[in-house]
């Protein structure tokens, strides 16, 4: 983990396992603690990156050979921001759909529910595909439901 506590920025690289999700957690905790952030900014942002990490890593690459997934934390102007990057196939969790939430749980479609919330606990996300990498950027400002 490359750490910067000028730029209040940390840099993980993890492999395209699940057992790697604790490293992340980890991380997310340690850089809340080194800066004073609210247990509940974290806790909503250690969700939405195991929602987004476990996605990559299970439907996210077409072989069984190792890749590298980037995180990047960083605290600026108020709010945590949190950079995905990996080398998966294409997919813009932006221009996915809602979940039908209509009707009883076992008739439901599968699928669509991590994306709903992680929508519903961050304040912004964005989405860019760059030489082969999907680039995703999660936002969770600081000042609210604290």
């Amino acid at each position: 983990m490359k750490r910067d506590r000028r730029s209040k920025r940390i840099t993980l690289r993890i492999g395209n396992q699940i057992a790697e999700l604790r490293k992340v957690v980890e991380a997310v905790n340690k850089f809340g603690a080194d800066h004073g952030l609210p247990m509940i900014v974290l806790s909503e942002m250690n969700v939405a990156l195991d929602e987004i990490l476990n996605n990559i890593i299970t439907y996210g690459f077409v072989d069984d050979k190792h890749h590298e997934i980037v995180i990047s934390l960083c605290l600026a102007q108020d709010a945590l921001t949190a950079e995905v990057q990996d080398d998966g196939i294409a997919f813009n969790p932006i221009e996915a759909l809602p979940p039908d939430l209509s009707g009883g749980l076992f008739e439901r479609r599968v699928g669509g529910l991590g994306i709903h919330l992680i929508r519903s606990l961050m304040d912004n996300m964005e989405y860019d595909r760059k030489g082969g990498l999907n680039q995703l950027r999660l936002r969770r400002c600081l000042g609210r439901r604290e």
